[in-house]
């Protein structure tokens, strides 16, 4: 259990369940939040308006946030008076809701509005497909200036829009990646994964590297390449820099997905898919 002071126009997103919604939200906020958890499309908590609307002042007064996890052996918050938020629940075979959600500033948009939240949610229910359901209530995507770090229930990416709001789909280089699409689907998909491997199994990534990287690599591989059924909290895309393409992760974007691991890593892959089939693929894991 945590207890975090914040200024009081400051949104928090972190591991682990919001104990206290009613002292840090509006009433109209918690409606939203409740609303949320049975939704068949994310919904805005905090809105871009209500985000530009606090970024124009700072308060002087202060808010405490209490958060409550279990089974997790790390931690990580994030806070700050820009942050839009948006949710869903996310139904698992096994009865229970996983909330999945994305805080980000108005510079992440169109981006982190179209896809953030949704890609969190069918990261969710591919990597519960292919091994165990997701043990835990929320699952978040915070934007950062630094791409790519994950802990137990919140990660950090960065990929977003060039300042006038324009992005690519599939990047020819480097710096198009972090502002592209792709850039930001496929981060969000590895760094949600690592909430498996090494963060619920609880391996060593230090010692076993392969336990951590590899196999997460192996499931990121299988979570893009899951069949359109499978994807349907995905949207359809809208034209971006580059021109649009059609689904935003089903078939065909695995060709070009680049994971930079280790020689060790890669043979993980190796290892396991040669020794699966079509027929055996979901359930190699098992």
């Amino acid at each position: 259990k945590v207890n975090i002071t914040a200024p009081a126009d400051h949104i928090i997103g972190s591991t682990g369940t919001l104990q206290n919604a009613s002292s840090v939200l509006t009433k109209e906020q918690q409606a939203r939040l409740k609303t949320a958890k049975t939704a068949s499309e994310p919904v805005l908590i905090v809105t871009q308006e209500e985000a530009e609307a606090a970024e124009k002042q700072k308060a002087t007064k202060t808010k405490m946030w209490i958060f409550h996890a279990t089974n997790v052996r790390d931690f990580a918050f994030a806070s700050s008076r820009k942050f839009i938020w948006d949710a869903i629940g996310v139904k698992l075979d096994d009865g229970s809701t996983t909330m999945a959600m994305s805080f980000y500033p108005k510079e992440g948009n169109p981006l982190w509005g179209q896809y953030s939240t949704r890609v969190v949610a069918h990261t969710v229910k591919s990597y519960s497909k292919h091994t165990f359901d997701y043990p835990y209530p929320v699952a978040i995507s915070v934007h950062s200036k630094w791409n790519g770090m994950e802990y137990p229930m919140i990660c950090f990416n960065a990929p977003r829009p060039l300042p006038d709001g324009t992005y690519w789909g599939e990047p020819a280089n480097g710096e198009q990646w972090m502002h592209s699409k792709y850039g930001l689907i496929s981060v969000i998909i590895h760094e949600v994964g690592h909430n498996y491997f090494p963060m619920i199994v609880n391996s060593d990534e230090r010692q076993w590297t392969w336990m951590d990287e590899g196999l997460n690599s192996v499931l990121d591989k299988l979570n893009v390449e899951i069949p359109p059924k499978h994807a349907s909290m995905l949207p359809k895309n809208e034209e971006a820099k580059g021109g649009g393409e059609s689904d935003a992760l089903v078939m065909g974007l695995m060709d070009k997905l680049e994971v930079m691991v280790s020689d060790l890593q890669e043979s993980t892959f190796d290892v396991v898919n040669s020794s699966s089939t079509d027929e055996n693929q979901d359930t190699v894991f098992g």
